[in-house]
């Protein structure tokens, strides 16, 4: 059962109205947002809540790992589930109840990726799917995140990627399906911008990472 969110009586939350320019014309103000977190069990995800937390944002966290003891010293509220095995009702509950969504939640682990990949490719599409469309239909801010994988594979040391740059995947058939990660994600991120071009207001982003706020 997700809790609806009350603000406190002096959170402001501004959020422009486009009128079809640019996003980036715009002040956008947040204070007190209530943050909803999907793999903020991870790495990123941690030292984001902690960040959040600090600047005085309330966190909601959903990850099917639970925290590790110790993990978290603030007040984060947990959901431990799976995006994908989420019920919808709940999903769209917990994107209704928060002000902005950073998407963080796919399969982890080289090991797990390889081992797993259609698994993996699933998984990554699905919740990613499942959290763009949530967002699209509340209106809300979407922080989407991606992977380097989607560069491809340096030829040499020297070398280098530019988010401007081709994407190089290379052939399954040399490479292996290591690609089948990177695709997944890269899938995902067509996905925000479809909605882009589709006139929900405010994606931006590049590959590797991608904005999203949706029109109401």
């Amino acid at each position: 059962m997700i809790p609806e969110w009350n603000p406190m009586p002096d959170a402001t939350c501004s959020r422009p109205e486009y009128g079809g320019q640019s996003a980036s014309t715009h002040e956008t103000e947040w204070k007190s947002m209530r943050v909803l977190i999907t793999g903020g069990n991870g790495f990123i995800g941690r030292n984001l809540a902690h960040t959040l937390e600090e600047a005085g944002h309330k966190v909601l966290i959903i990850d099917s790992r639970p925290p590790a003891a110790g993990a978290y010293a603030g007040a984060c509220e947990w959901l431990p589930v799976d995006i994908q095995r989420m019920g919808a009702g709940d999903l769209d509950a917990s994107v209704r109840s928060c002000d902005c969504i950073v998407h963080l939640a796919a399969t982890v682990g080289v090991e797990t990726i390889a081992k797993n990949i259609a698994a993996s490719v699933v998984n990554n599409f699905e919740s990613s799917r499942r959290v763009i469309d949530a967002c699209r239909r509340r209106g809300k801010f979407l922080v989407l995140f991606s992977t380097s994988e989607v560069y491809g594979t340096l030829q040499s040391e020297t070398d280098s990627f530019s988010e401007e740059d081709r994407l190089v995947l290379g052939s399954p058939l040399v490479d292996g399906l290591r690609g089948g990660y990177a695709g997944s994600k890269i899938v995902t991120e067509y996905l925000a911008l479809a909605h882009h071009r589709a006139r929900l207001q405010g994606t931006r982003g590049s590959p590797g990472k991608q904005c999203a706020d949706p029109d109401r």
